[in-house]
């Protein structure tokens, strides 16, 4: 048998971007997923985010669904991670 560590992954989220809309503001936010190893991650990366009270998700390069009250999961395609 063959013993192997179980990935691991960090997760980063920096507000890249904030505009006047209507009565509120558009944000937009960078992800950045990285490996903190020892071993390579493979899989899809799932993300639940708690947006605030007054926050509205409109949209993501992944595929997100809402869940409970205002909140939303994501789900990345399959990554390969070093």
């Amino acid at each position: 048998a063959v013993y192997c560590d179980p990935p691991s992954i960090a997760l980063e989220k920096t507000a890249t971007k904030t505009a006047k809309a209507g009565d509120g503001y558009d944000a937009t936010f960078r992800i950045k997923v990285t490996s903190t190893g020892p071993d390579p991650y493979h899989g899809t990366v799932e993300l639940e985010e708690v947006l605030p009270e007054g926050a509205t998700y409109v949209s993501s390069s992944w595929p997100c669904v809402p869940t409970t009250g205002n909140d939303v999961h994501c789900s990345s395609p399959y990554k390969d991670i070093p």
